[in-house]
């Protein structure tokens, strides 16, 4: 699991963003961390990777083991490298990680044919539509077999339709795996299409206002966008954003 316990942090001694937070991401499930934009959630998650280091406090998360990366990061830019293919963008993943050779054809097809991105498996990122890009970043970011996948507003920069089509094939992607994965969005119907529960941010210093279970089985496909269920906890959701 990922625990975030008494964590003070600031980009500047005197203004801290977070200060005492805590957080718990339970092993094996997808919390969705929602609130809105500057409200620190990108501060949390660069936290978990270990790109910013805590004033106070401590943050925990699971060691890499054999085969597997100890975490993943998934951001709103794809971040491929240009001058080599989809495929080679794995493959230069899978290198960096240690992954042997032998493996790296069986860790990659895969998991682009599940994308719908075989067929571009030699193409250049600059030839992709940037719904493919950040596929083809999802499918560098899982072939590690993460213990952590960290997605920070991964869909931010596509149009709804396409986003919604990028939320099914991260479901799909994540079906029968133990990967544990914090979501960052500003999103509440990407909150709750794709996440097991929704840990709501508000207030400078940072606190969680509410943290919501979903109960409903993953994937979720489109009729579950208008249930009773997701309906109600899109209230939910609102009243804490207004707390």
């Amino acid at each position: 699991m990922i625990r975030l316990h008494g964590v003070r942090f600031g980009f500047r001694p005197e203004a801290a963003l977070l200060d005492g937070f805590d957080l718990d991401v339970p092993a094996g499930t997808v919390t969705a961390l929602l609130g809105p934009s500057g409200s620190g959630k990108s501060t949390v998650l660069r936290l978990v990777a270990g790109l910013l280091t805590p004033a106070a406090g401590r943050v925990d998360r699971p060691p890499a083991t054999p085969g597997r990366a100890a975490m993943s990061v998934v951001f709103q830019d794809p971040r491929l490298l240009p001058w080599m293919t989809v495929e080679g963008n794995v493959h230069f993943a899978l290198e960096a990680a240690g992954v042997p050779r032998a493996e790296w054809a069986g860790r990659t097809a895969p998991l682009l044919d599940r994308v719908g991105l075989s067929a571009a498996a030699k193409a250049r990122p600059g030839a992709l539509s940037g719904g493919m890009a950040q596929r083809a970043a999802l499918v560098r970011a899982l072939a590690l077999r993460p213990h952590v996948l960290l997605l920070d507003e991964p869909f931010a920069a596509v149009d709804p339709l396409l986003r919604e089509d990028l939320q099914a094939a991260l479901q799909d992607l994540l079906a029968g795996l133990d990967t544990t994965v914090l979501l960052v969005t500003h999103d509440i119907a990407e909150a709750l299409m794709v996440a097991d529960r929704v840990v709501v941010v508000v207030g400078r210093p940072v606190r969680v206002a509410a943290a919501l279970d979903v109960g409903l089985p993953r994937p979720r496909g489109a009729e579950a966008r208008l249930s009773g269920e997701l309906l109600g906890l899109t209230r939910g959701v609102r009243a804490a954003l207004g707390s």
